[in-house]
């Protein structure tokens, strides 16, 4: 989900990276778990935090272990790249403004959020993250007001097909990330399964976001299972017990959102299908927490313990 208020807040405070600096620390030997060695977190898990206590943010995604990061809006690049590279943190994954592929900045503009500068198109976008050697460049959202019928996600399938062309000549990959609303059967398939079909493999991979897999009341280890050619990248989170199966994201309790090893989803199983899927990244991310900065930590330490 994306915070556009919290992010024009953070674009207007990011000046302190430039001065923030440390010594990189050294991250436990390599073991033989790859996706674990190289564990990420997604940063919109701690956007407020970012903004409230910026050099304690980065101190803790420091100090929990995580190796790479994936930005919550690309146009953080400029902002995050040196001082997380300087640390040792790669910056892997940038998701974007979904208007960028879409045009629909009409629902971005009654959210009373400021439309980036006119120069800043989708190709500029994609330009940028090829500029700062990020490999994935994902869509993350779909409006309510956008989600139509089987039609509708043909057309969106065909608008990532391009994008994802445009990305493939600047040499990054284009995905797309899910929530719970593209697996809710429709015309007897689903927005997920027509993304899945009408997408090119060879230009469009997904994001898989197992809690939300879960939530539509999918088992996420076969699903990435059955998905395997197509999934390149996870998002990690769990879903407390008794969390309600819907398709409606806006309508999740804050609760149902679980540091990683806290609820019920089997992470032993999540994982080991990734591996044989040769998956190629997996990000934490907690979309509502009381204690995110605790609840990174917990996650990774969950996560480390599984080696």
């Amino acid at each position: 989900m994306q915070n556009f208020t919290t992010r024009r807040n953070f674009l207007k405070q990011a000046g302190f990276l430039a001065a923030t600096s440390a010594v990189p620390i050294s991250y436990p030997a390599v073991s033989n778990n790859p996706l674990i060695d190289q564990l990420g977190l997604q940063l919109y898990t701690v956007r407020d935090e970012l903004v409230a206590k910026p050099q304690e943010t980065i101190q803790a995604i420091r100090n929990a272990g995580y190796q790479q990061i994936e930005l919550f809006d690309s146009q953080l690049l400029p902002q995050l790249h040196s001082v997380l590279k300087s640390l040792g943190i790669a910056i892997n994954s940038t998701h974007f403004l979904s208007p960028l592929l879409t045009g629909n900045w009409e629902f971005q503009d009654a959210l009373g959020v400021r439309r980036p500068p006119l120069n800043y198109t989708l190709q500029a976008a994609i330009d940028q993250a090829a500029q700062y050697e990020v490999t994935y460049f994902i869509f993350p959202f779909l409006y309510p007001e956008e989600r139509g019928g089987i039609d509708s996600y043909k057309a969106l399938a065909e608008q990532l097909n391009q994008t994802g062309e445009l990305c493939k000549q600047a040499g990054i990959r284009m995905g797309y990330h899910n929530h719970s609303f593209e697996l809710q059967p429709m015309d007897g398939s689903s927005p997920m399964e027509v993304l899945l079909t009408e997408t090119d493999p060879e230009l469009v991979c997904f994001e898989l976001d197992v809690f939300w897999v879960s939530v539509a009341g999918h088992d996420p280890a076969q699903f990435i299972k059955k998905y395997a050619n197509r999934i390149e990248l996870l998002h990690l989170k769990d879903k407390k017990t008794n969390t309600p199966q819907t398709y409606r994201a806006i309508t999740m309790p804050r609760k149902s959102f679980q540091p990683v090893g806290s609820g019920i989803l089997n992470f032993t199983e999540i994982l080991q299908a990734a591996q044989e899927a040769n998956v190629q990244h997996v990000f934490v991310e907690q979309d509502a927490s009381d204690d995110p900065l605790g609840d990174i930590k917990r996650s990774s330490e969950y996560l480390q313990s599984l080696r």
